[in-house]
């Protein structure tokens, strides 16, 4: 998932004349992008079909300077798998580490300056949606993920304390049909069974709108950029930039 519009100019302008580490690169969304501004991008991707989505968008865009790393976070071995440092590290939505606290210590083996970490605060609309849904699609009860305050909770443990910034991002999903809307989210519902579809389809029926020739659903979040600069402090660990906090 993506940053916001503003935040993905201002990390775009960061990666200027960089060398870039994307973790959970997905479809090249940022990798793409950085690509054009930065000297090189490693992307990290475990997917299948984001990585094949990511190469025909980099011949799409005649893109020659991304390489790919096609694993989790978690199994990268960051002497072996990439080539440090790296001038920026980012992490866009793609946070669902087990260990929060050793995916972190690897960024931080991974980068020689800034990195940066998107990721949400407080209740989404689609978590609302599924703590209403889940009962009903799986009998139990919906829990969701750790938030930001977890992770800044672990960064304050590391002696780490970042630059924050907070924004209201609106995603409105569009589809032609209803069920081409109960096709695309049902894998995210874990709907398998025909019973379950019919349970999301009858939901969706009544949660979307008809706008301007497509169902539309509403949905809003509030993300959260969290950075800092590597720059080692001998009593408190890292600490906040208030120069470049404009800039980037």
């Amino acid at each position: 998932m993506p940053a916001s519009g503003a935040a993905k100019r201002a990390l775009l302008d960061s990666g200027i004349k960089s060398r870039v580490l994307d973790i959970g690169a997905g479809p090249g969304t940022l990798a793409i992008p950085l690509a054009q501004k930065a000297t090189h991008v490693t992307a990290v991707e475990p997917a299948d079909g984001m990585c094949s989505v990511m190469r025909e968008k980099m011949a799409e865009y005649g893109v020659e300077n991304i390489t790919i790393v096609q694993k989790r976070w978690e199994e990268v071995d960051v002497a072996r798998d990439l080539d440090p440092p790296y001038d920026v590290v980012v992490a866009s939505f793609s946070l669902g580490m087990m260990d929060i606290r050793d995916a972190i210590e690897k960024m931080i083996q991974a980068s020689s300056r800034y990195i940066y970490l998107y990721h949400f605060a407080g209740e989404s609309t689609w978590s609302g949606m599924w703590k209403e849904l889940w009962p009903r699609l799986h009998g139990r009860n919906y829990i969701c993920g750790p938030m930001s305050d977890v992770l800044y909770n672990v960064l304050y443990q590391m002696g780490i304390y970042p630059n924050i910034t907070t924004f209201r991002m609106k995603h409105d999903q569009r589809h032609s049909t209803l069920e081409d809307a109960v096709a695309e989210l049902a894998p995210q519902a874990r709907a398998d069974t025909k019973e379950q579809k019919a349970v999301l389809r009858d939901y969706l029926e009544k949660a979307m709108k008809w706008e301007e020739g497509a169902f539309v659903l509403n949905g809003s979040s509030i993300r959260v950029k969290i950075w800092w600069e590597k720059q080692e402090d001998s009593s408190c660990g890292y600490g906040p930039q208030e120069d470049s906090a404009a800039r980037i």
